[in-house]
């Protein structure tokens, strides 16, 4: 069964994302709030399974894979750090936010 509203997790990390990339830190302040909200109401909701994310950790898109290990690191552990590990690797935003995710989930920092 799909996710509900895994296609707009999606595309609110994209515009998350684009409005970063603009300068405009309150567009991009909702966008994370409601991708927030998404996450928070997938995680209190027992006929959710979240594994079923799992795909989305080799979207085309570094933020979306970033985003949806986040989502999986808890329950996914070794799957989640692998993708995780590999953005830190690159150039960008994207690599600061994947380093300090894995350095925060290993310090034992991060509450879900």
């Amino acid at each position: 069964m799909a996710i509900k509203n895994q296609e707009k997790f999606i595309e609110l990390i994209t515009k998350k994302e684009k409005a970063i990339e603009a300068g405009n830190a309150k567009i991009a302040n909702i966008n994370y709030d409601k991708i927030s909200k998404i996450v928070e109401e997938w995680r209190e909701d027992p006929e959710v399974d979240l594994r079923e994310l799992e795909p989305l950790l080799e979207h085309e898109e570094d933020y979306v894979k970033y985003s949806t290990a986040f989502v999986l690191i808890p329950i996914l552990p070794e799957k989640a750090e692998n993708v995780l590990e590999t953005l830190a690797s690159k150039r960008g935003n994207v690599s600061f936010d994947a380093r300090m995710l894995l350095q925060e989930w290993r310090k034992g920092n991060l509450k879900f």
